[in-house]
């Protein structure tokens, strides 16, 4: 009898167990050469799994009610071809029977086979829905005809044969066998033994080399401030020196020994001072309520607390009061060792220059982040697949006054988690104004990792080497910052060509003008133009990551913002000035700014909150310049796609069909843009519909003010000349998109306010971060929702908030 290989992913369907039945009558009566002995059972489905198999070899998937499984089956390169016949004695129930050996008959038996199941394959074939369900619960009669079966009595001799050859091997090789099991057994416990030995030395060393790594970078733990004797609070600086010692004194613990106090003495002053370790937090075997006593199930617990009050930001003032009014949540304090077991295993140091900051070695991150990926997907190392890496900065205003830089990166092969927080991973943070200096002062170090990345292009996981490929995405202005060239608002402020702000909105250039090699710019060039003063191309500073621009990715995010702000803009200018003609003629208490209320209450409608106002000069008094809510992506979005069919009566009649025709053109440009697999057609006819769009957008400035030939951007030259690249080079840039990052700064911007207690605010980022992926595992896996009532999500709950909103007033 033929086997399937028991690892085969079909082995339980193809095991489908025939019935054997009574010969059918009608059969019997037509059949006068052959006398039958019994026939067979097969059901619909397992013949057309067979016909998929043997004739069609592609995989196949069963609509069998029958099958509780439903199995999905993709038949790997090497599979071995079977016939009919051997999938149908796999088949055989309980092996009842078995079918001779004469290749004469079984070739018979095959052929039968065969056109039995080409039938029923042709019958699934004709048929769909209710049929095709009614198909799955039918059977065919397959007769078993005398000769074909084995002889009883032909089995029962090999069988006894079989048995006696066995009973003498098994009587000649006893000892043997004793031998073997014993030298396996022992073979088995010395490897265990050596792999104990490992783990633990493995253990026990790995903490200690990674502090050995980063105290070879002296310059890092060098203090860059005042002498101890010349400060006047002297307690922090005591602090930090006990902190650094105990990180360069963790060998101790391998002795066996722990860091309870340390005595300094004050070269200048002679003054000493007696420091004392803070071990209430640290591991304590002796103390039973300590977190390391307690059982897995309930440091589980613990951790699951912790990773939610870090995702949210709860105080632990909070949670304190929670735990002495609930029973049953794990104590406060043992969340808090947990806490500092965590923020010990994070490698935090702080970023060379004036501006206070935090880093954590980027290439170790790296590593570690893309070591857990090929974890989850094994065929990236076995397919020898290039990890694509985007490095992203960009400057959030984390309160009133004060502005944090944060640099990041994203593996962009993690397309569920590359538009969210989580996919995108701090490498250091620093309080300071977003311009060239503070970049290449504080984040050096971290740009001298990535350069040296960039010119390896590998990554040694160990047993394990991946490629690597790097981009560079982010806002306008942090990419001109990064490649070293002048604001937006220079003479040649596109980043990857050298075209005046003059020309940008001349659309009678093809595609590939502004890429040819007298036009585009190169890192070469950049770096050769920086020490220029004149003739540079805007080219004022030297790039600080060595990548080439076509890695340097614009963010479409940033591109819809911007483009939308200068549209907005000039709704509310001619709005304003509309008012302004109507008005002309009347007293000034009957004036009425009929037009703007008009576009402020159009835009309410679309559910976005909106409002404009008139600037006021330093004396109080009415500038006659107006301003207006500046909304966030979503809003701008759903602003887009509702506004156009609302825009009648918004603008004068003369550039109403225009104004409306801009903004419906944009948002099918948009779409193209944001389309994670846009096809070829769409990449094709990119280029031709954002020219199209920058010539309607000129030609509006003869009837209205706000679209003359000035007011084309350096993202609107980008969207019309450099995105189409991207699209056929990359196929989409929606995985480009700094969503990612915008949410990586809410959530640092809520650890700021919330969670912070502004001692050391950039190091605290990192920190929550990591515990974060330390504890990522106790997450709460989130039930699949799909939204099946579009209408309902996108207008009925619209009206329904509406009306609430109404009755609450």
């Amino acid at each position: 009898m033929s086997d399937v290989p028991p690892l085969c992913p079909m082995h339980t369907y193809l095991q489908w167990k025939l019935s054997v039945e009574s010969p059918s009558f009608t059969y019997a009566a037509r059949s006068t050469s052959k006398d039958i002995l019994f026939a067979v059972d097969i059901p619909f489905p397992l013949l057309r799994a067979w016909y998929n198999l043997v004739v069609l070899k592609k995989p196949f998937q069963t609509s069998c009610t029958c099958d509780p499984k439903k199995i999905g089956i993709n038949l790997p390169s090497n599979f071995p071809q079977f016939t009919y016949i051997e999938l149908f004695e796999f088949a055989i129930p309980g092996t009842s029977f078995g079918l001779t050996s004469d290749q004469v008959m079984r070739s018979e038996i095959n052929h039968s086979l065969r056109v039995m199941a080409a039938k029923v394959y042709a019958e699934y074939g004709k048929s769909r829905g209710r049929k095709r369900q009614q198909l799955d619960l039918k059977t065919k009669k397959f007769h078993i005809m005398d000769g074909q079966t084995i002889s009883i009595t032909k089995l029962k001799q090999d069988k006894a044969f079989v048995c006696d050859e066995l009973a003498k091997w098994k009587e000649s090789n006893i000892n043997l066998e004793v031998e073997i099991k014993k030298l396996h057994h022992e073979m088995e416990m010395a490897i265990q033994e050596k792999n104990e030995v490992i783990e633990n030395l493995q253990s026990k060393n790995e903490e200690l080399l990674k502090y050995i790594d980063l105290l070879e970078k002296s310059e890092k733990m060098q203090h860059q401030g005042k002498d101890i004797s010349e400060t006047k609070k002297k307690s922090r600086t005591l602090k930090n020196v006990l902190s650094r010692a105990e990180t360069a004194l963790w060998f101790a613990k391998s002795f066996g020994l722990e860091l309870e106090s340390m005595t300094v003495k004050e070269i200048n002053s002679n003054v000493r001072h007696n420091l004392v370790v803070d071990n209430s937090g640290t591991d304590n075997t002796d103390n039973v309520s300590g977190f390391d006593a307690l059982s897995d199930d309930d440091k589980g617990k613990v951790e699951k607390v912790l990773f939610l009050l870090d995702k949210f930001c709860v105080g632990d003032a909070f949670y304190h009061e929670i735990t002495m009014l609930v029973e049953g949540l794990p104590k406060s304090y043992l969340v808090k060792q947990r806490r500092d077991q965590l923020n010990k295993m994070c490698h935090i140091t702080s970023t060379p220059g004036e501006e206070h900051g935090a880093q954590l070695p980027f290439k170790d991150l790296l590593k570690n982040r893309v070591k857990e990926y090929t974890i989850a997907h094994p065929n990236v190392v076995r397919d020898n697949e290039t990890i694509k890496v985007k490095i992203s900065g960009d400057g959030a205003n984390m309160t009133r006054s004060s502005n944090f830089i944060l640099m990041s990166f994203a593996i962009l092969q993690s397309t569920d988690d590359v538009l969210a927080a989580k996919g995108n991973h701090t490498i250091a943070v620093v309080k300071g104004k977003e311009d060239y200096d503070v970049l290449k002062h504080c984040f050096r170090d971290v740009f001298n990792d990535i350069n040296e990345m960039l010119r390896e292009k590998k990554l040694n996981l160990g047993e394990d080497t991946v490629n690597l490929e790097f981009f560079l995405g982010g806002d306008y202005k942090f990419i001109l910052l990064m490649m070293g060239l002048s604001g937006a608002t220079s003479n040649y402020a596109c980043a990857w060509c050298k075209i005046h702000k003059d020309e940008r909105w001349n659309m009678t250039y093809d595609l590939n003008h502004y890429n040819s090699p007298n036009l585009r710019r190169t890192l070469k060039e950049m770096n050769e133009l920086a020490g220029k003063k004149t003739k540079n191309f805007c080219s004022v500073n030297i790039p600080l990551i060595n990548i080439d621009l076509d890695h340097v990715i614009l963010d479409e995010l940033h591109l819809l913002l911007r483009i939308m702000d200068v549209l907005i803009q000039n709704l509310v200018t001619e709005a304003v000035q509309w008012d302004q003609a109507d008005n002309w003629n009347k007293r000034k208490k009957d004036q009425k700014n009929i037009h703007l209320d008009n576009l402020k209450s159009t835009i309410r409608s679309c559910g976005i909150s909106f409002e404009i106002w008139e600037k006021s000069n330093a004396d109080g008094k009415g500038s006659g310049h107006y301003d207006f809510t500046s909304l966030l992506g979503p809003d701008k979005k759903k602003l887009l796609k509702e506004l156009p069919e609302k825009l009648e009566g918004l603008v004068r009649p003369a550039a109403e069909i225009e104004t409306k025709s801009l903004w419906i053109k944009f948002s099918i440009i948009y779409s193209i843009v944001t389309c994670k697999t846009p096809s070829e057609e769409m990449i094709t006819t990119y280029f031709c519909k954002a020219q199209e769009w920058i010539n309607l957008f000129v030609k509006l400035g003869d009837k209205c003010v706000g679209y003359t030939k000035s007011k084309v951007t350096p993202y609107m030259h980008a969207m019309v000349y450099h995105v189409p690249t991207f699209l056929k080079t990359y196929k989409t840039v929606k995985l480009f998109s700094g969503q990612g990052v915008e949410k990586n700064n809410d959530v640092a911007r809520s650890i700021v306010l919330r969670k912070s207690n502004n001692w050391d605010a950039a190091a605290d980022v990192l920190k929550l971060e990591s515990r974060q992926w330390d504890l990522r595992k106790q997450e709460r896996a989130k039930r699949m929702y799909t939204k099946k009532n579009t209408e309902y999500w996108e207008h009925q709950l619209q009206e329904e908030r509406k009306k609430k909103r109404k009755t609450s007033i």
